[in-house]
C-alpha cells in the first residue's frame, strides 16, 4: 500500500492542497506501520532473548535508574547472546536506535510544530512526518531489520536453544 501510494504522489500530485494531503496520508498511515511493527519485533526479540542474555535484575534495575534507551538494551541482550563483532555492533546499534527512535515518535507523537522537511519528489515542504515515515524509509526499516534478523540466523548463537527458536522464526516467515 505504501509503494502504490508513494507512486500515486509522483504521478497524482497537483496545486489541490485537499488532494496533497489525501495523497500523504496514504503513504503515511501504511509507512508508519512497518516503523511500528519493525520497534514490535525488536521487542519480541529482547524478549527471547533476555533469558539467554546473563543479565542480573542489578542491571536492570541500574537501566531503569539511568533511564537507558530501550535500543540500547535491546542491543545489549543481542550482544551479550550472539557476541557480536565490534563492527556488528556498531551496525546493529545504529539500526536499531533509528528504528526504535522513530518507533517511538510513531506511538508517542509530540505535538509540537517543527520545521517543514523537503522531500525529493515533490516541490513542497511537508511536515516531518510525512517526510520521516515515506515508503523509501519504511522499505529501507524492513530490509534493515531483515539483515540484522538473518545476521542472527546465520551466526548462531551456539545456544542450542536460542538456535532452535531463530530457527523457529524462519520458518514461519519463510
Amino acid at each position: 500500500m505504501a509503494q502504490r501510494a508513494s507512486m500515486d504522489i509522483k504521478t497524482k500530485w497537483n496545486d489541490d492542497p485537499q488532494n496533497q494531503k489525501s495523497l500523504l496520508i496514504k503513504e503515511l498511515t501504511p509507512s508508519v506501520q512497518v516503523f511500528i511493527a519493525s520497534g514490535i519485533a525488536l521487542d519480541s526479540l529482547y524478549d527471547q532473548l533476555k533469558p539467554y542474555a546473563k543479565i542480573t535484575q542489578a542491571d536492570i534495575d541500574l537501566w531503569s535508574e539511568h533511564r537507558t534507551k530501550r535500543s540500547s538494551q535491546i542491543l545489549q541482550i543481542i550482544k551479550r547472546v550472539y557476541k557480536l563483532s565490534n563492527k556488528m555492533s556498531i551496525d546493529f546499534g545504529t539500526n536499531i536506535t533509528s528504528i526504535m527512535d522513530l518507533r517511538d515518535q510513531a506511538v508517542h507523537p509530540d505535538n509540537s510544530l517543527k520545521q517543514t522537511r523537503p522531500r525529493s519528489d515533490i516541490p513542497v515542504g511537508v511536515d516531518w512526518r510525512f517526510a520521516a515515515y515515506r515508503y523509501e524509509n519504511a522499505a529501507i526499516c524492513y530490509r534493515i531489520l531483515m539483515t540484522m534478523l538473518i545476521n542472527l540466523y546465520e551466526k548462531k548463537s551456539g545456544n542450542d536453544k536460542v538456535d532452535s527458536e531463530m530457527d523457529g522464526i524462519f520458518e514461519a516467515l519463510f
